[in-house]
C-alpha cells in the first residue's frame, strides 16, 4: 500500500501536490537557489533605481510651478512650454496635465521666478489659450496659483 501511495504521489503533477498538502518542499535545502534569487531581485531593484537616477520635483530642488486651469481648450502641452518659454525666457522643466475633465489643470514647473515673472506668464498664459472653468466661465488670471519653493527646502505634508 504504501508503494502505491509513494507511486501516485511521484506521478502527481506539481499543483495537484500543492492543492493537497502532499508536496515536500525542500526549502532549506535548496537555499542556496533562493538566496540568489533574493541577490538578483534585489540587484536589479537597485540598478533600477540608480541607472536612471532620481528626478526630484520642485519640493526638494526648489523652483516655482504655476497652475492653471485647462477648461475646454484644446492645448498640448508643447504649446504650453513654448508659450511660457517665451514670456519669462525659462525653459520649463516639467509641463503636464493633472485632473480629468472640467477639474484638468495644466501644471507648470520652472527654476524659481522673480513676482515679475510669475505675473506675465499668468498673464500670457491666459491671454494665449483662454482657458475655462468648470461652469464654463472665464476664470480670473489669479486663478493660475504659482507656488514657489526655495532651493533645499523640504515642505512638510502639513504646510498649507
Amino acid at each position: 500500500m504504501t508503494d502505491t501511495v509513494l507511486e501516485s504521489e511521484k506521478k502527481a503533477s506539481f499543483f495537484t501536490k500543492l492543492y493537497t498538502g502532499t508536496g515536500a518542499f525542500d526549502i532549506v535545502g535548496q537555499r542556496r537557489k533562493y538566496y540568489i534569487a533574493t541577490g538578483i531581485v534585489i540587484v536589479v531593484a537597485i540598478l533600477g533605481i540608480l541607472i536612471p537616477g532620481f528626478k526630484f520635483s520642485i519640493d526638494f530642488e526648489g523652483g516655482t510651478q504655476v497652475s492653471f486651469p485647462v477648461g475646454t481648450a484644446e492645448v498640448d502641452t508643447a504649446k504650453v512650454r513654448e508659450t511660457v518659454r517665451s514670456a519669462t525666457g525659462v525653459e520649463p522643466s516639467a509641463v503636464q496635465t493633472a485632473g480629468t475633465g472640467a477639474a484638468a489643470t495644466y501644471q507648470v514647473s520652472l527654476s524659481e521666478l522673480d513676482n515679475d515673472q510669475i505675473t506675465k506668464a499668468r498673464e500670457v498664459l491666459f491671454e494665449t489659450f483662454h482657458p475655462r472653468g468648470a461652469t464654463g466661465s472665464r476664470p480670473r488670471t489669479a486663478s493660475a496659483s504659482p507656488t514657489s519653493v526655495p532651493p533645499g527646502a523640504r515642505r512638510s505634508r502639513n504646510a498649507a
